[in-house]
């Protein structure tokens, strides 16, 4: 048996790298090809594109479909095994279906780890560097405008603490007509602090904002008032520029135990729209755990010979990926608008196509 597990092993990871590899390639093509005047027009170009962001790109389109390439891969090579009448034989010799499925099952899983280690760390790290591409070179005009226009700011940092910014731009970081408020803990309504400066700007080296030209009124335990100003002052708050302004991918660019802390943050302060990052975080597990899903799925239906062959059972496989990705994209969309719960939203793709697969896998063992 130790052959034949080296054999399955051999051609299911052989037949997934080429496959992905030439699926990958297509998919830059295609991309460079439809950002290319987008790239000459912003000051760029293809090369500074291909090391600077496809590498990083290429990390999230291939984890982000990496469970419909394993599932198509496990289709191809299995169907052409079983129009050889391999898996025939092999049953026929005594061997049992579970026992043959055994290398898909560790294959899987050890392609299952590295795409839960991949989402949960190094992900959200390519994505980052993807996004500052992207935003530099790549936003269409009115959405470049958007993204550079001066915005307001109004956050809630705690259950007792306010800040207010009238204008801030995100580049270069800084903003004007800053206030800050703190309230009494037992008394919400009591003011304690009031802290007002012309600019904020934030300070990487230290992660503080500076600011300029501010006034301070701070009231104590008695009533007492103690005014005070100065010219530049820096002051720490409990959020990064990022936080105070997030972009729509924030979630994308957390590692997990970042975006754990933010949303514990978050909840800290009160903010009950958190959907789109917990599903995010939940979303990182549930496609890793969707590679054994849809390998156990892929084996049971490509494993009989068909009279279609394997061009059948391709259809038949791009069929069932589509339905995956649109329900999937569906329940997540429904979680981020606080329909549904963004564990149920993430797992229910796998939890209803995980059935299919046990039901098929059984029925295919016991023939």
């Amino acid at each position: 048996m130790k052959i034949l597990d080296k054999y399955i092993v051999k051609q299911f990871l052989v037949t997934f790298v080429v496959m992905s590899t030439l699926l990958l390639t297509i998919t830059v093509v295609i991309d460079i090809s439809n950002k290319i005047n987008r790239l000459n027009d912003n000051g760029s170009s293809v090369k500074q594109a291909l090391v600077e962001f496809y590498p990083y790109w290429s990390v999230w389109i291939f984890n982000t479909f990496l469970p419909i390439a394993v599932f198509i891969t496990v289709i191809f090579f299995t169907s052409k095994i079983a129009n050889n009448t391999e898996i025939v034989a092999i049953t026929s010799g005594g061997i049992s279906f579970p026992r043959f499925s055994t290398p898909y099952f560790f294959t899987a899983l050890f392609l299952g780890l590295i795409s839960l280690g991949v989402n949960h760390f190094l992900l959200p790290k390519a994505s980052k560097k993807k996004n500052e591409f992207e935003y530099k070179y790549l936003l269409t005009e009115s959405k470049k405008m958007d993204y550079t226009q001066v915005k307001s700011i109004s956050v809630l940092l705690s259950k007792d603490e306010y800040l207010f910014v009238n204008e801030y731009r995100r580049e270069p970081q800084s903003g004007a007509g800053f206030l800050y408020q703190k309230f009494d803990q037992k008394d919400k309504l009591k003011l304690i602090k009031n802290l007002r400066a012309d600019q904020i700007t934030w300070q990487p080296n230290d992660s503080t904002f500076l600011l300029s030209n501010y006034y301070i009124r701070e009231i104590d335990k008695k009533g007492r008032e103690k005014l005070s100003s100065g010219t530049q002052m820096s002051f720490p708050l409990k959020v990064t520029p990022d936080e105070l302004l997030p972009e729509g991918y924030a979630s994308e660019v957390m590692t997990s135990p970042e975006l754990l802390r933010f949303i514990e943050r978050e909840q800290e302060k009160g903010s009950t729209n958190l959907g789109s990052y917990k599903t995010q975080f939940h979303r990182r597990s549930s496609i890793s755990f969707s590679v054994l899903v849809l390998t156990f799925l892929g084996l049971s239906l490509a494993s009989e010979k068909r009279r279609g062959g394997i061009g059948l059972n391709l259809a038949i496989g791009l069929l069932i990926a589509f339905m995956y990705i649109f329900l999937g994209e569906s329940l997540i969309s429904f979680s981020k608008n606080e329909i549904l719960s963004p564990v149920l939203a993430t797992w229910m793709s796998n939890f209803l196509f995980g059935a299919l697969a046990l039901y098929l896998f059984i029925r295919r063992a016991n023939q």
